[in-house]
């Protein structure tokens, strides 16, 4: 019996050892859903559009106002997902359309948008957005419909020879 073994096994590995010789390596290309893994595998990241206000990433946008909302839309041609402006992750309607309040200080204010695709692709714009405050007079300080109170003063006799002397205040 333990003859026996020993010849199996002696085939078994002869076997093995011939097949193996054979063996030759192949480049096989998997597909997913009957999609090939070339066009599965997405490189492109997702578009940043800002819809209004008409805003050019190249330059400065410049403001009197210290909000300012910002319509914009991102597209892509797989699942977006996120978009965020500072940080602040947004919500994205099925469309792809964002919108935001941005409140903004005096001066230059650099915005980051970011879009990440399902595939990680990563696209980010910088804009920068000037708030210029505008100039607040003394008039524009007075309100037009507020009620105004005087203090009038009457001297009944002057020093003043020049000055004629009043009858009524006393």
């Amino acid at each position: 019996m333990a003859r026996r073994i020993v010849i199996l096994f002696c085939l078994f590995w002869s076997f093995c050892i011939s097949d193996a010789q054979k063996v030759q390596s192949n480049t096989i290309r998997f597909r997913l859903n009957n999609v090939p893994v070339e066009e599965i595998l997405d490189t492109i990241p997702p578009v940043i559009t800002i819809l209004k206000p008409e805003i050019n990433p190249e330059s400065s946008f410049k403001t009197d106002v210290d909000e300012i909302d910002i319509l914009g839309e991102v597209s892509d041609e797989n699942e977006i997902r996120f978009v965020s402006i500072d940080k602040e992750v947004l919500l994205v309607n099925e469309s792809g359309v964002f919108v935001t309040k941005l409140i903004l200080s005096a001066g230059e204010n650099e915005i980051e948008l970011r879009a990440m695709d399902e595939f990680d692709n990563l696209q980010e714009i910088y804009i920068n957005i000037e708030y210029i405050p505008p100039i607040i007079t003394l008039e524009d300080r007075i309100n037009k419909e507020s009620t105004y109170y005087g203090l009038l003063i009457g001297i009944n006799d002057y020093k003043d020879r020049n000055m004629e002397d009043l009858e009524n205040p006393i």
